[in-house]
């Protein structure tokens, strides 16, 4: 089939072959190479990946399901308080209470914001340096985030509650 692909790291020649799987494999080498070396000058940095993801699950007093309450919990490896922040916010942003968060959290200073007419009512309250709580107040329900900063990471809570 084609000629021998060359790697961009060492510029040593991939053997030819005639097995399309074989040819696949190799631009997927080449490819990989490329992304590890850069396609440019500039320097690249991807966001950390969620880690430790679960859902959360709550019981009524009777000991069964709550069908009103949902929530999950992340592990933002590595990075701080105001960096997972920033990138919940950044996730948040398809929906509208996203764009409504602040861009910069209050650097450990309680904060109320109200949005849309009195429709969402926005409370980043610190319970310590490294504790953030935001709730968000919808006509229907709340959401409680809260912002856990340790030597791993920072451990994001989100809770969501029916009225």
């Amino acid at each position: 089939m084609g000629g021998a692909l060359t790697t961009p790291a060492t510029g040593s020649k991939l053997p030819k072959t005639d097995s399309g799987y074989s040819n696949k494999m190799n631009k997927m080498l080449i490819c990989g190479c490329l992304a590890l070396v850069g396609l440019s000058g500039m320097a690249y940095s991807a966001p950390l990946p969620k880690v430790n993801c679960t859902e959360l699950s709550f019981k009524q007093s009777d000991g069964s399901e709550d069908p009103y309450s949902s929530g999950t919990s992340c592990l933002y490896a590595g990075k701080s308080l105001a960096e997972s922040y920033q990138s919940y916010r950044e996730e948040s942003l398809s929906e509208d209470y996203g764009k409504s968060l602040r861009k910069n959290i209050p650097s450990m200073v309680n904060y109320n914001d109200t949005i849309t007419d009195g429709q969402l009512w926005i409370s980043y309250k610190w319970n310590s340096p490294d504790n953030l709580e935001v709730e968000l107040a919808f006509a229907g329900g709340v959401t409680t985030v809260e912002f856990k900063q340790s030597q791993s990471g920072t451990e994001i809570r989100t809770i969501a509650s029916a009225d």
